[in-house]
């Protein structure tokens, strides 16, 4: 009883030294961080009030004295109304004289009506414009004829002077009467525009920026613009154009606006800051490392637990799939010898019940494998919609008759990489999932729609599906583990496996997919799937048709199989569909037989992926060592180093995953061996 105070008490001490401490710490840190923003806030007021004079002074100035030019401009045309325009002479010398006197300007031509540039002022500096029609000017073009459509002047957006430098242009059309008999065209260089009408005073304390829209039209370099300082905006309006005039200060006058910016009580903040924490780190740093490691202690330990508990399910799901899947090849293998061996029909409708109960577990192994990683169906372009549409029937057996089912289809959806195996364990999964949630009825929707995925540097179409219900919805710690596997809110009544939802998070990330979901307690549920879309075309529909699959001509099989039962029933088919067949148990076996064998060469070779002792893809690499090139089959239920088509390539072999259809069987021997005939192989 007296380690328990005593700890207590010791707890309360170590709080009230963090507590107090950092209370009077931050107290004193607002009050002078708060003097220190007001006066702060004043000097920024200060600086930006005469940033803001100095830009208002300077936009004046300049566009007063572009004004009076404009004013000269117009003095010219008055005469050019009742005299002789183009080539006489007095035009030369007025603006010329014009030039000299006010300044700012590069040129002052004469303009036929047409566009036309017929007289330029000075002409040794801009002889190279003379005969250039203005309408064939991308930037010129423009505003001139706007000056001819409304008889009034225009000025142009900023352009590059073939002198060198920017400027702009102004047409003001001559007007005799209604007639217009030419334009004057004065082109400003805004250097001297600048220069001229602002003064030394603006430009060796300022620096200055003059934009049209986003085209830069003036920038003075005697400051980095890149300099984060505060600046002053106005605006300058010239007949059809609107200039932005942005001043800064250069480094003196910046320096000299630094030197009154408060910054000793900034300064003795930070000494009372550090003082404080010279006092609190103490204790602070050796709670918050201690509350660190304990943190970081236990999540290594959740990490590591999860890791192995998930490894541990791995091999167990692969090692069941395994298993199980032998003996599903078994049994669909004997259902298929009752069918063609009995000729009375209810043999052979016991015999299809066998088949569509085997595929049906088969479904539980394929659950199995995507939990565990693994995918033993090569993908191919599936069509989703077609999908949905055939497991309309499945889907509203599995709905009470109180659950309203809803379909809404995207016309024209693309086709998407996966298999009808994965789409029906989808839909399957999440309607049961959705019918647990309404056990008093409601509504289940599925829809598909196309939406563009920018999760990469290109945009690219994904096709979603969405499975929503009107269930009684999750609260947020429950969807935090609905995908663990084994993890279930259902009562004792429900005797699910628990792989449900974790099976279709399998599938969705080992198709490239993103899955999301959306509820919220008594407001449903909605899955949402994006699915990556191909551009290939869809899978054709399986064949459901009871017909007698055609075996192709007889061929020499050797079938090795480490299952007695899968063995036994795949050569009784084999030989009942015509073949000659040898079986092996194992692959040392089969090795055995195709080099001993006094029969004549093997057509092709069926065998399992996983036996004891020499395994099927160590088979296969030893009779291809030993130059024997005839095609080969390998099957498996679960297998690692088959998991990618790339590893059974390497093998030069076709792979069949377990358990298959003896149909399927007897066509792929017809196809490989018809495609092997053209070409040399042997034993």
């Amino acid at each position: 009883m007296y380690d328990t105070k005593h700890d207590v008490s010791g707890d309360k001490g170590r709080r009230r030294a963090i507590v107090v401490p950092s209370f009077v710490f931050v107290v004193m840190l607002l009050g002078l961080s708060l003097t220190w923003w007001v006066m702060d806030r004043q000097w920024r007021a200060n600086v930006q009030g005469q940033l803001d004079l100095s830009s208002t002074q300077a936009s004046h100035r300049l566009r007063e004295f572009t004004e009076s030019r404009l004013m000269a401009i117009q003095s010219i045309a008055d005469y050019l109304v009742d005299g002789s325009a183009g080539a006489d002479g007095d035009f030369v010398a007025r603006s010329q004289s014009l030039q000299d006197n006010f300044g700012g300007f590069q040129a002052l031509n004469w303009v036929a009506p047409d566009g036309t540039i017929e007289v330029v002022v000075p002409k040794e500096a801009n002889a190279g414009a003379l005969g250039k029609s203005l309408l064939n000017h991308p930037i010129a073009g423009g505003p001139f004829r706007d000056a001819r459509r409304t008889s009034l002047p225009q000025l142009t957006a900023p352009l590059d002077l073939f002198q060198g430098g920017r400027g702009v242009a102004t047409y003001l059309p001559v007007l005799r009467g209604k007639e217009i008999i030419g334009y004057l065209n004065a082109v400003f260089r805004m250097q001297q525009l600048v220069e001229r009408s602002l003064g030394a005073g603006m430009l060796d304390s300022h620096t200055l920026s003059i934009v049209d829209g986003n085209s830069p039209l003036y920038e003075s370099l005697n400051v980095d613009s890149s300099l984060d300082r505060p600046s002053g905006i106005a605006t300058v309006t010239l007949l059809n154009r609107e200039w932005t005039l942005i001043a800064r200060p250069d480094d003196k006058l910046w320096a000299e606006m630094l030197a009154g910016r408060p910054r000793w009580i900034f300064v003795l903040a930070l000494v009372l800051a550090m003082g404080a924490c010279w006092l609190l780190r103490g204790a602070l740093l050796r709670s918050w490392r201690e509350a660190g490691e304990r943190r970081h202690r236990q999540q290594l330990e959740l990490e590591l637990e999860r890791s192995a508990k998930m490894q541990a399910l791995g091999r167990l799901a692969g090692g069941v799939a395994h298993d199980f899947n032998n003996i599903l090849t078994a049994i669909i293998g004997n259902a298929e010898i009752i069918k063609l061996t009995a000729g009375h029909p209810v043999a052979e409708e016991s015999a299809r019940d066998i088949v569509a109960a085997s595929e049906r577990a088969s479904d539980l192994t394929r659950q199995l494998l995507v939990f565990s990683n693994q995918r033993p169906d090569a993908v191919a372009s599936v069509d989703l919609n077609s999908e949905i549409e055939d497991l309309r029937g499945l889907l509203t057996r599995l709905l009470s008759e109180n659950i309203a089912l809803e379909f809404d289809l995207a016309d024209s959806l693309a086709s998407v990489l996966s298999n009808r195996g994965q789409i029906s364990q989808i839909l399957v999964n999440l309607a049961v999932n959705a019918a647990d949630a309404m056990p008093d009825g409601g509504r289940l929707r599925i829809s598909t729609e196309m939406k563009m995925s920018a999760t990469s540097d290109e945009e690219a179409p994904w096709v979603v599906l969405c499975v929503a219900d009107s269930g009684i919805g999750m609260d947020s710690e429950t969807q935090a583990r609905i995908f663990e596997p084994f993890f279930s809110t259902k009562g004792e009544a429900h005797h699910g496996a628990g792989l449900g939802l974790a099976t279709v998070y399998g599938i969705v990330q080992a198709l490239g997919g993103e899955l999301r979901v959306e509820s919220e307690r008594g407001a449903g549920t909605a899955f949402e799937m994006s699915l990556p879309s191909s551009s290939d075309a869809p899978l054709p529909p399986k064949d459901q048709s009871d017909g007698v699959i055609d075996a192709g001509p007889s061929r020499r099989v050797l079938f090795v199989e480490d299952n007695t039962n899968v063995r036994n029933a795949i050569v009784k088919t084999l030989r009942h569909h015509g073949h000659t067949v040898r079986a092996a148990n194992d692959g040392e076996e089969a090795l055995k037989t195709v080099a001993n064998d006094g029969g004549g060469p093997f057509d092709i070779i069926v065998t399992d992926a996983v036996m004891p002792g020499i395994s099927g893809p160590e088979m296969i690499r030893t009779l291809r060592s030993r130059k024997h090139n005839l095609p080969i089959i390998i099957c498996s239920g679960y297998s690692e180093e088959l998991s990618e088509p790339a590893a059974v390539a390497e093998l030069g072999a076709q792979f069949l995953p377990k358990p298959y259809a003896i149909d399927d069987l007897i066509g792929l021997i017809r196809d490989v061996t018809a495609e092997g005939a053209s070409s040399p192989s042997g034993a």
